[in-house]
Parts: C-alpha cells; structure tokens; sequence
C-alpha cells in the first residue's frame, strides 16, 4: 500500500521537497511493513513444516522487528564489503545467510545468529552454496521472463528506455506485483532449508 501511495503522490503532485519528505516516510513504513511480514513468513513456513498447520495464535513478530533489520542490514553490508574481494564475499553470503532466520525464529541476538549461522553451514558450504544460489538464479530466471512479458504486453522498448529515468507507472506497477508474488518463495525456500539444515 505505501509503495501504491509513493507512486500515486509523485504522479499527482511531481517532486518537490514536501513530496520528497512524505515520500521518504512512506519508504520507511514500507520498510517497516516489509520487515513485518518477513517475520510472519517465515514464523508461519517453521509451525507448518514443524506443526504441520498454520499458527492458532499471531506470532510475536514485533518482538524481533528491530533485531531483523539490524541483522539484515549487518548481513548485506558484510556481503557487500565482501564482494570488494569476490571470494569473501561468497563465504560471507553462504556463512551468514541464515542469520537473518535465526533472529527470527530463534529469538538470538545479531552476532549470536551470525556465529550460529556459520556453525549450521560448516562442512556442508558448497552444497549450501548449491542449493541458495541455484534457487536464486531459477528466481532471477522467473523475473527476467516476467519483465519481458510485461514488456510485450504493455508495448514497451525496454533497450530503448532512458536507465535514469523512472520505469512508466504502469510497468512499476505490474513489476511491483511481481515482487509481492517471488518474494515470499525466496523466504519460504529459505526457511525450509534452514529447518532442514538444522535436523540433518
């Protein structure tokens, strides 16, 4: 809903410094909304595959809502400087990417869920490797074949598109649904790969 909002404000009223301003709070309650649902995904995927059925009571996502983004950003930024070198970069990304899950579903603090998710990934990296990145790149596949569809349906030269200038609204938005569909796959894959890591 923010991200509609965001987008209906800067087609209705251009740029500016108001529109900048209730733009960025928009931002931050879609980051906030985002990090809130993540929580619930993945809390919902582990009572499923553990339970077998869908939680009875909510989940005490909120609890850990600030813990998530701290680990999220920490694990992007440690990813990022990583990938300045390639090799650490890799490592960083196969060792912590289960770190975010276990604040999550583990209630662990940062730097406890960051050592817990190297242990979970010690003597098993590359088909850890495998298995995250072989999805990621299926996901990756799945989006580009959505943008071209979206492409030849709304009529658009893509090659042809200025890359400074924002995408027309009606590719945004199609692009934006697209988003809201694949994102809970990679968390949903994520989860169960976790909670199998963990039992293996």
């Amino acid at each position: 809903m923010p991200l509609v909002l965001s987008i209906l404000l800067r087609i209705t009223f251009g740029s500016g410094d108001i529109v900048d301003t209730l733009d960025l709070g928009l931002q931050i309650i879609t980051i906030v909304i985002s990090i809130w649902m993540y929580a619930h995904i993945v809390m919902t995927t582990q009572h499923i595959l553990v339970d077998g059925k869908l939680p009875e009571s909510p989940s005490t996502a909120r609890d850990v809502l600030l813990t998530i983004f701290l680990s999220c950003v920490l694990y992007g930024v440690v990813t990022l400087l990583g990938f300045v070198l390639i090799v650490p970069g890799i490592l960083f990304a196969i060792w912590f990417a289960f770190a975010p899950i276990i604040v999550t579903l583990e209630k662990r603090r940062v730097f406890v869920a960051f050592a817990q998710s190297r242990e979970l990934v010690r003597g098993r990296f590359f088909a850890m490797l495998l298995r995250l990145w072989g999805f990621d790149v299926c996901i990756l596949l799945l989006y580009i074949l959505a943008v071209v569809c979206i492409d030849l349906l709304l009529g658009y030269d893509l090659a042809h598109l200025d890359p400074t200038a924002p995408l027309p609204v009606p590719m945004d938005l199609l692009l934006r649904v697209v988003e809201i569909v694949v994102m809970p796959l990679i968390l949903v894959y994520r989860t169960t790969l976790y909670i199998a890591a963990k039992k293996a």
